[in-house]
């Protein structure tokens, strides 16, 4: 005699569908029967909560602009408390604690910043700028090729990366970084500036004669005056070391050509 087929639902088809299709609608109807009014009061709550965290972050914004860099933090923290997804709070965060001297922990705030959003390039930028008050040349130069790699339009980064290249004696890649943030905003100063600096380290003068001049052109229309006396002072350090080139070049001419026997 033959044993009789199982009587579970997995073994017998058409009773496996109805199963099936009744443990839909019982799910369905607990799912729209259930949670509807608490959903709606959650959403509600999570807007209220939105709403105040912006408003902080904005007062955080406006306390920045006003100096006030202690109650900025304080707001911005609000604003991290209320709504802890947004990148943007913890980079305005790291910017005043950056502000008030707290490199350690505006360098936590950052990098949360940048768990939250990867693509934050002003996040990078603010790091590396950390790096270089550390003394922490490689990290600052990874955070700074983040930045632009995030940001490519972001001129400063350009800029501070090519000073990290130059002191590393690598000056075709500063005079490249130059090149890159004149690219991106021709009115940067600092970029015609360090670009004059670098061409005379590789010594084409003229170039960085027109560079410098450029620079000097954009500080004096921006009324920076810290730049134009920055530009004056580097072209008297130049005229007084000329007489000196000078005289060298002299003796080495008048010097009598030596021949080894």
């Amino acid at each position: 005699m033959k044993d009789s087929a199982p009587s579970t639902p997995l073994h017998q088809p058409r009773r496996w569908l109805l199963w099936l299709a009744s443990s839909m609608a019982l799910t369905s109807l607990c799912f729209v029967s259930m949670p509807q009014p608490e959903a709606k009061a959650v959403d509600e709550a999570l807007s209220r909560y939105s709403v105040a965290a912006d408003q902080q972050y904005v007062r955080g914004n406006d306390l920045m602009l006003q100096g006030n860099y202690t109650d900025a933090a304080a707001a911005y923290r609000r604003a991290v408390s209320l709504n802890s997804r947004q990148s943007a709070y913890y980079r305005g965060l790291g910017n005043a604690l950056l502000a008030l001297e707290s490199p350690s922990d505006a360098a936590v705030a950052y990098r949360q910043a940048l768990r939250l959003n990867p693509h934050d390039a002003l996040s990078y930028k603010s790091l590396g700028d950390i790096f270089v008050q550390q003394d922490r040349r490689p990290e600052a130069i990874e955070a700074y090729r983040n930045a632009i790699t995030a940001g490519p339009n972001l001129t400063v980064a350009y800029v501070r990366l090519g000073n990290l290249l130059r002191q590393e004696g690598k000056l075709d890649e500063a005079m490249y970084n130059y090149q890159q943030a004149i690219s991106t905003n021709f009115s940067v100063p600092e970029a015609h500036y360090e670009l004059a600096i670098t061409l005379d380290a590789m010594g084409r003068k003229e170039e960085a004669k027109k560079a410098l001049e450029r620079a000097l052109a954009l500080y004096t229309r921006q009324n920076n005056q810290a730049g134009v006396q920055r530009i004056a002072a580097l072209q008297q350090r130049e005229e007084a070391t000329r007489p000196r080139r000078r005289r060298e070049v002299a003796r080495n001419e008048a010097e009598p050509v030596r021949f080894n026997r």
